[in-house]
C-alpha cells in the first residue's frame, strides 16, 4: 500500500515537471532500488536509502537513450572513469609497468579519493553485492557505476587472483592509508577469531537482505558520511572514529570491519576449490592418456 501511494505521488510529480513527458501513465513504475554506498544511512531502509530510480517509458534530457533504456552523460563519465582506473591499476600491478610503482600507486589512490569518492561517489558497498545477487539490477537502476565497479573487481579477482580494487582503487581505503602515512603507523594484529566473526556476520547480513528483498539493509559502511555528509548520526560517529583511528592504526576499517574482506575470502575459497578440481581432472586425463599410449 505504501509502495502504491509512493508510485502515485511520483507520477503526479513527473506529470507536472516541464522536462519530463510521461508516455503512458499506467506503465510508469519505479524500477529497482538503486543502491549507492554514499546514500546509505538515513534509517528508513527501502525508501530513503536510494539514490534514485530510473523510470521506464520516460524521456530524460541530457542522456543517452537506447529504446527504453536511458543513461545520463554523467553516469557514462562515471563508468568511463571506473574502466580507466581499473585498467591503470592492472597495468600498475603488472611486471611491464616502467615507472616507479609506489609513486604511481599514491597518485592513483589520491585521484580515486577525489574523483570516485568526493566528486562522483562510485564506491560500491555490501548492499551492491546483495542487489547483484538478488538480480534487482536487471529491472533498471539510477546509477550503474557501483555495480560495474563491483563486477570488474570480482572478474579481475577471479581471473588474476589480484584484489585490484581494495589495493589500488577503493576511495575509503585510500583515505585511511593517506592518514596513516602522516603518523607512519603499522597494521593491526587480526585475531583469527575476529576474522571468522566478520565472515559469519557478513554471510548473515547478506542472507537477511536477500530474504527480505531489501539490499539497503545489508549496508553499514560509512562511505556516504565520509565523502558526502549523507547518513545518520550513527554513521557520523562511526566515520569519525575510523578517521581518527587511521592515525594510529593502518587502515582499521579495511583490516577489521569491512565486509568486502570476507566477501573476497569467500570468492577466493571457491576459486581455489574449482581450479584445484580442474587441475586434478587435467592431471588424471593426462595420466590416462599416457597409460593408453604405453599400452599401445
Amino acid at each position: 500500500e505504501k509502495a502504491n501511494k509512493q508510485l502515485m505521488s511520483n507520477e503526479k510529480v513527473l506529470a507536472q515537471h516541464p522536462n519530463f513527458k510521461v508516455l503512458n501513465q499506467k506503465s510508469v513504475a519505479i524500477s529497482s532500488i538503486a543502491i549507492n554506498p554514499n546514500t546509505i544511512g538515513s534509517g528508513n531502509t527501502g525508501t530513503t536509502n536510494m539514490e534514485g530510480s530510473r523510470l521506464t517509458n520516460v524521456e530524460q534530457p541530457n542522456s543517452l537513450q537506447i529504446g527504453s533504456f536511458a543513461m545520463s552523460y554523467t553516469e557514462l563519465l562515471k563508468c568511463f572513469l571506473i574502466f580507466l582506473f581499473f585498467g591503470f591499476a592492472l597495468f600498475l600491478s603488472s611486471k611491464k609497468f616502467p615507472w616507479n610503482k609506489k609513486r604511481a600507486r599514491y597518485i592513483l589512490l589520491a585521484s580515486s579519493v577525489v574523483l570516485l569518492g568526493f566528486l562522483y561517489s562510485t564506491q560500491f558497498s555490501f548492499s551492491t553485492i546483495a542487489m547483484f545477487v538478488s538480480g534487482m539490477w536487471l529491472v533498471g537502476l539510477a546509477s550503474y557505476a557501483p555495480l560495474i565497479c563491483l563486477i570488474l573487481a570480482i572478474a579481475i579477482f577471479i581471473y588474476s587472483k589480484k584484489n585490484i580494487y581494495c589495493a589500488h582503487i577503493c576511495p575509503f581505503g585510500a583515505l585511511q592509508e593517506g592518514l596513516s602515512l602522516i603518523t607512519n603507523c603499522s597494521n593491526p594484529k587480526v585475531d583469527p577469531l575476529l576474522t571468522w566473526i566478520s565472515r559469519f556476520f557478513a554471510l548473515n547480513l547478506l542472507c537477511f537482505a536477500l530474504y527480505f528483498s531489501s539490499p539497503s539493509s545489508a549496508s553499514y559502511e560509512p562511505f556516504g558520511k565520509t565523502f558526502n555528509m549523507v547518513g545518520s548520526l550513527t554513521l557520523f560517529m562511526l566515520s569519525s572514529a575510523i578517521i581518527l583511528a587511521s592515525l594510529f592504526i593502518k587502515k582499521p576499517w579495511c583490516k577489521l570491519l569491512c565486509p568486502m574482506t570476507p566477501f573476497f575470502d569467500y570468492i577466493q575459497f571457491w576459486r581455489a576449490w574449482i581450479f584445484k578440481r580442474k587441475t586434478k581432472g587435467d592431471t588424471a586425463a593426462n595420466l590416462e592418456a599416457h597409460t593408453s599410449d604405453d599400452n599401445l
